[in-house]
């Protein structure tokens, strides 16, 4: 009967660590990222029993606590008002670089609770000062970035998360500008340019945007008699361009009335004739082979009297053209406007200029032409010009290249839509793209499910500064608790896989926390079952001290 007290004994203090476990669960049910434990028990040494039984006859001397388990299940994902925290969807844990017990020296620690912040040296932490481990990124051309290898791991060293390097963004000058536009090549235009004089006619719009028909050998009459004689001109053999006609019609107005050419000229897209002399003047325009009539009709609007002093003019001619508002960035950082204008020399071909929106400096190789085949499509061996910026003052041209193709080559790469096309829809711009950038400072960080911690700079530019890791372990259940939501690597945990988010391992979730996966219910349960076994076993205790009672009476 001795030995029933001390097996009850045993189960007192193995409830009693039960006890212990359960009321740290409880304690811990709002603490995030906390993962709850479980104490198992294992029954103890047996004691052989001699008798005349066949089967052993054995009585046992109580329980103890074998291990403790530590539930990794998920918890609930909570929204956080904290924009760097972040929780781990799935398998794996956060790596912490910590101060061991030795006295400076630090430790590694692994935690599945994302409340991090940045401290005042910039370092990213957690509550208790730990810092967060990942990938920095790297200075590239003027910016930052985070190199992998194939599979898409980092190839930098885990290290300390600290963006204290990363407060300003340095300026790039730009290189090039990627278009993909729309040049309508149809008969009916929406966007358009008052005409100039090297304008072909048979490619020029009147004001409601319709072209004007007109073909070799169309003709027109004028006088400047009232009518008395007229002189034919004729498309195709004395004019081609709107430019022609008005030389022509200047020299036969010189010649009619003894007054300068020069009276008459080209304002606005229209052909004009500004009386010089001292007389008044009969214009008369009419009808020639001209079959269709919106040619006749813009230019009949000089048709009258035309009083000394006075100024007549036809009606505006139009050509189809389309203008892209782009900018660069120079190599100090400044945005200089960048105005690119098409306009249509042919069915297939079209006309480019870019000019400076401001006077900093001067463009060389800003005009061309691009040819395209009849379906609309580009030549598939038309180049991506270059265009040189010089600024005031300087010798140095800063070269930018005018993507036609909006490919990363600037070449045809086998998509003859890609970039510009000459349809006959409406003239539109779908895509203008300008690398380069102006120096920013850091105004905010964001975190993203890839992992990144991507700086937001002052001139709009947002870029990758670095890269948390995720841990994962071949057995969790190794892993040692060392407060604070730290676990640390035990040798029954195994080494830690380092890797990144969504690769072989869960997600980083940004502006979410994992709440603690403690459930009051379960916990409530098990006190209650663990305060039954703990009356249970001090019952036998007290059994057992009253049947010792009665045996030592039996001496009296």
């Amino acid at each position: 009967m001795i030995g029933a007290l001390y097996t009850g004994a045993n189960g007192l203090y193995s409830r009693e660590a039960g006890l212990d476990t359960i009321s740290n669960n409880l304690a811990n049910l709002n603490t995030v990222g906390f993962k709850k434990s479980s104490v198992n028990f294992y029954d103890m040494v047996y004691q052989q029993v001699i008798g005349n039984s066949v089967d052993p006859s054995q009585v046992g001397i109580g329980d103890s606590v074998a291990y403790t388990d530590t539930d990794f299940s998920q918890g609930t994902l909570l929204e956080s008002a904290n924009p760097t925290a972040v929780a781990v969807d799935g398998n794996g844990l956060f790596v912490l670089e910590g101060q061991s017990e030795k006295k400076g020296a630090s430790k590694i620690f692994y935690s599945r609770a994302g409340d991090f912040s940045f401290d005042a040296s910039a370092n990213f932490v957690n509550e208790n000062g730990n810092i967060v481990m990942g990938w920095m990124a790297e200075p590239i051309d003027g910016g930052y970035d985070i190199p992998v290898d194939s599979s898409g791991l980092p190839t930098g060293t885990l290290s300390p998360i600290n963006i204290s390097g990363f407060q300003v963004l340095p300026a790039v000058q730009t290189s090039q500008a990627k278009i993909s536009a729309n040049l309508n090549s149809g008969d009916q235009i929406i966007e358009k340019s008052s005409a100039d004089a090297g304008d072909g006619l048979s490619l020029l719009f009147d004001d409601n945007g319709k072209r004007i028909p007109i073909a070799a050998g169309d003709n027109l009459k004028i006088s400047f008699d009232g009518g008395l004689t007229y002189t034919t001109l004729t498309y195709g053999t004395d004019f081609s361009t709107l430019g022609d006609l008005a030389n022509k019609i200047g020299s036969v107005y010189a010649s009619d009335t003894g007054n300068s050419s020069s009276d008459v000229s080209m304002v606005n897209g229209k052909i004009t004739i500004n009386n010089s002399g001292s007389t008044d003047i009969a214009i008369s325009i009419i009808s020639g082979s001209q079959p269709e009539a919106k040619f006749d009709t813009i230019m009949e609007n000089l048709s009258g009297t035309a009083v000394n002093g006075q100024t007549v003019s036809t009606q505006p001619f139009y050509a189809a053209t389309h203008s892209v508002h782009a900018y660069f960035y120079d190599a100090s950082g400044s945005k200089h406007l960048l105005d690119i204008d098409f306009r249509r020399a042919s069915d297939t071909a079209w006309n480019w200029q870019a000019d400076l929106g401001d006077t900093s400096g001067t463009l060389a190789g800003n005009s061309g032409s691009i040819e395209f085949n009849p379906d609309g499509t580009m030549l598939e061996t038309t180049s991506s010009p270059t265009i040189n910026y010089t600024p005031s003052g300087s010798n140095t041209a800063q070269s930018i290249m005018l993507n036609l193709w909006n490919t990363d080559s600037g070449a045809f790469e086998g998509n003859t839509t890609s970039g510009l096309t000459s349809f006959a829809i409406d003239s539109a711009t779908t895509s203008l793209s300008i690398d380069g950038n102006s120096a920013g400072s850091l105004n905010n960080v964001q975190t993203d499910s890839n992992g990144n911690i991507n700086g937001v700079y002052s001139n709009g530019k947002t870029v990758p500064i670095a890269k948390i890791a995720i841990a994962t372990f071949q057995n969790n259940q190794g892993l040692s608790k060392a407060g604070n939501s730290l676990f640390s690597q035990t040798v029954n945990s195994g080494a830690p896989n380092i890797g990144i988010s969504g690769v072989s391992r869960g997600t980083i979730l940004p502006g979410k926390l994992e709440a603690s996966n403690v459930d009051l219910s379960s916990e409530l349960v098990a006190m209650l079952t663990s305060q039954r076994s703990f009356q249970a076993n001090s019952k036998s205790i007290t059994t057992a001290d009253s049947m010792l009672q009665t045996a030592i009476q039996l001496k009296r």
